[in-house]
């Protein structure tokens, strides 16, 4: 007999994008082959003795409760070890309250684990507070192919505000890495992201481990800021980013000025000296200009340096769409606008 808490739990799984996502898959699976190792129950195997204990039952399908010691994380479960900071607050709003939303899993086995019956797709918090206290999970099993468990993965989690984003970054990176998916755009389609988006977060995943070692907060860090960095890195400026993220991090180098500030001031040190002995003082870092369209908004960035390079930053949905002439017109434009 199913309680208004079953009740609650089912109704959480029918609505949102999961939901969605969930049905797309039940849908695919009605029109494929049944799978009939799915369809038998797994029984646990215990030796004949005298005094034999019950068989525990655990489901192929639907919605149900298991232990948390027979389940294990998807390799694909997108949060780091780190992010769990949260996990004694969940763990006493779940003793209090119960677990008003089921972790979504699948059947699986594992050769070197013979207790794993199920991994854990969507979830991976709630499962682990309830293995800490070798406890039972509420869960909703489901037969999923690797891309409609990733699928159902991002819709639940995409959202959650307690995910950083190198933590969405390395998820993704990693479905791209390991051939998941076979392209950057199947990616963004996947994900439902544009293809800029997906650039963004791939190139802050690429951060090398020596420049994340040197960032103080990188839960804290945005997509922008990593990418700008691993834009910079590919520049060359690595020895720069390591040397001042305590200044990038603070804002006192704004993400705007990266890397433009370290390739001038390279550019500075290798200008002719006034003496033997004195070097000529550094050029003047000129401001950006900022143009707004006709509804206020920012279109683009103009910064002339002080040796004559011209840089112009846009939007990604604007610069997208224009070609090379066009954004060689813009810039000979506003130069003109510049002069005195």
């Amino acid at each position: 007999m199913s309680t208004p808490s079953d009740e609650r739990r089912k109704k959480v799984h029918r609505t949102g994008a999961l939901g969605l996502v969930l049905a797309q898959a039940e849908a695919q699976a009605h029109t494929a082959q049944p799978v009939t190792s799915a369809t038998v129950p797994i029984r646990e195997q215990l030796p004949d003795s005298p005094a034999r204990t019950p068989h525990r039952f655990y489901p192929t399908k639907g919605f149900g409760r298991i232990p948390a010691k027979v389940c294990r994380p998807w390799k694909f479960a997108d949060r780091p070890d780190d992010e769990f900071g949260h996990m004694k607050s969940l763990a006493k709003s779940i003793h209090a309250n119960g677990q008003v939303q089921p972790a979504l899993v699948r059947l699986c086995s594992d050769p070197e684990a013979s207790e794993i019956r199920y991994e854990v797709i969507a979830g991976v918090a709630r499962w682990r507070s309830a293995l800490s206290e070798d406890g039972e999970l509420d869960v909703q099993i489901r037969e999923l192919t690797d891309v409609q468990a990733y699928r159902a993965m991002v819709a639940e989690n995409e959202d959650r505000q307690n995910l950083s984003d190198f933590a969405r970054a390395k998820r993704f990176a990693r479905a791209l890495d390991t051939g998941l998916v076979a392209s950057k755009t199947e990616l963004a389609e996947l994900a439902h992201m544009s293809a800029p988006q997906m650039s963004y977060l791939l190139g802050f995943a690429s951060l090398p481990t020596d420049v994340l070692a040197a960032v103080a907060d990188l839960k804290g860090m945005s997509v922008r800021l990593g990418y700008v960095l691993s834009v910079a890195i590919r520049d060359g400026f690595k020895s720069d980013v390591i040397r001042d993220m305590a200044l990038i991090e603070s804002g006192e180098i704004p993400r705007d000025a990266i890397p433009e500030i370290w390739r001038e001031a390279k550019q500075s040190k290798s200008a002719p000296t006034t003496s033997a002995n004195e070097k000529a003082a550094p050029l003047p870092r000129l401001p950006a200009q900022i143009y707004k369209g006709k509804a206020g908004a920012e279109v683009c960035r103009l910064r002339i340096a002080s040796n004559g390079s011209v840089t112009l930053k846009m939007p990604a949905a604007i610069g997208n769409r224009l070609s090379e002439e066009k954004l060689a017109a813009i810039v000979r434009i506003l130069e003109i606008a510049e002069l005195p």
